[in-house]
């Protein structure tokens, strides 16, 4: 069965030209003018996709996207937007209503390969051994319902001091956002919520709580490298070098929504900790007494599915930005032709590699150079903003 695609503009034009650009698709594309219209295309038929734009007269896109998101959570949305809906735009990426977005006037040749590429990857991570383990866990990890009432007032615009009160309800929040803020990485000193929501932002604090929920959700568990303390340390690390590097290449820091994705790479090694902790002696013996597969194959074989499927897995679950679900997913093959975002993924896989041996693992960096050539750096800058951050590692 082809896939539904369903535009939204009131334009009559833009729908046209849409139209004509996927002639020679197999999907099937439908196109409505108004949002009203959308929805209730959607209430009577099956819908894959919806591509809507932002500004329009009787709903704007955001609000669109978000009944959908409520109501059909399982049809992928993008947004299709002018440059001057630039700020509600990154709002609808960075809070889960758009995975993605393009910007108007498109090119058709990108319009369909980003489309190709989010069902690829929507059905990669549907896939039948990622869901299969999926499936043999007792209920995926959710964000705490306090963590959804602060969503909810970053997506109302709530006030600051407001979503401080909020937050300080959680004493472990409070402890990792100023831990994060006082931290050599930013260089200040602040006691308060307050200032630190301040000074970060609502979208890097709201990814701070994420990952203080699921390092907490199994606090003291492992042993060696997939022991939560070491996994903890080495996201830690992994997201100073990303952004060291991302500075030294761009000369200005990362984009908000990508601040930590270095801290949530990593993150489907805290589900393997959590639900197959009783796996881990037999993964350690496949990696060590198999050397011909990967870290992720041996993952495969013992549990069905890598860590970077299960994180991709739940990032999507949860709703998260499709640049960090890719990320997560691809890490560890940076060059595999579905990576759309392919510096970030490849500077990530860079720093992923040398943060190991920051933290004292004297894991080899074997990284093609093509890598490098697509995050856009060298070898030997990579190892002179490690030398500078962490003096003690070893090349």
């Amino acid at each position: 069965m082809p896939k539904t695609i369903v535009f939204v503009d009131d334009e009559e034009h833009v729908l046209h030209s849409l139209r004509r650009a996927f002639m020679d698709t197999a999907y099937d594309v439908r196109t409505v003018m108004d949002a009203a219209g959308a929805l209730a295309l959607m209430e009577k038929e099956r819908v894959d996709l919806i591509v809507s734009d932002m500004r329009m007269a009787d709903m704007d896109g955001y609000e669109l996207l978000k009944i959908v998101k409520d109501k059909w959570p399982s049809s992928i949305r993008i947004i299709l937007s002018g440059y001057s809906d630039k700020s509600t735009t990154l709002k609808a990426i960075t809070r889960g209503v758009a995975k993605a977005y393009l910007t108007k006037p498109w090119d058709d040749t990108a319009l369909k390969s980003q489309i190709e590429h989010l069902f690829v990857l929507h059905d990669t991570l549907n896939g039948s051994g990622v869901l299969e383990t999926i499936n043999r866990i007792d209920g995926l990890p959710v964000l705490p319902s306090l963590y959804h009432t602060v969503v909810e007032m970053i997506e109302n615009e709530g006030n600051i001091s407001e979503i401080a009160k909020v937050i300080e309800e959680e004493p472990g929040w409070i402890a990792r956002i100023l831990q994060v803020i006082n931290s050599a990485f930013f260089g200040i000193s602040v006691s308060t919520v307050h200032q630190a929501i301040t000074f970060l932002g609502m979208i890097i604090v709201k990814d701070i709580i994420i990952s203080s929920e699921v390092f907490e959700s199994v606090n003291g568990q492992g042993k060696g490298d997939m022991h939560v303390d070491v996994l903890r340390e080495h996201s830690n690390v992994c997201n100073r070098l990303l952004h060291t590097l991302y500075l030294s290449k761009h000369n200005r820091g990362m984009p908000e929504e990508f601040a930590l994705v270095g801290v949530l790479h990593d993150i489907g090694k805290l589900l393997i900790l959590k639900y197959f902790s009783v796996r881990l002696d037999e993964l350690a013996r496949e990696r060590k007494f198999a050397p011909e597969r990967s870290g992720v194959g041996a993952e495969r074989s013992v549990i069905g599915a890598s860590h970077a499927e299960l994180g991709a897995y739940l990032l999507d679950w949860w709703n998260l930005p499709q640049a960090l679900v890719e990320a997560c997913l691809f890490h560890h093959d940076p060059l595999n032709p579905m990576v759309q975002n392919k510096e970030l993924v490849s500077l990530l896989a860079i720093a992923d590699c040398y943060s190991w041996k920051a933290v004292g693992k004297n894991a080899p960096c074997e990284i093609p150079k093509g890598v490098y050539e697509a995050a856009g750096i060298t070898q030997t800058d990579t190892i002179a903003a490690v030398k500078n951050l962490f003096p003690e590692a070893h090349e």
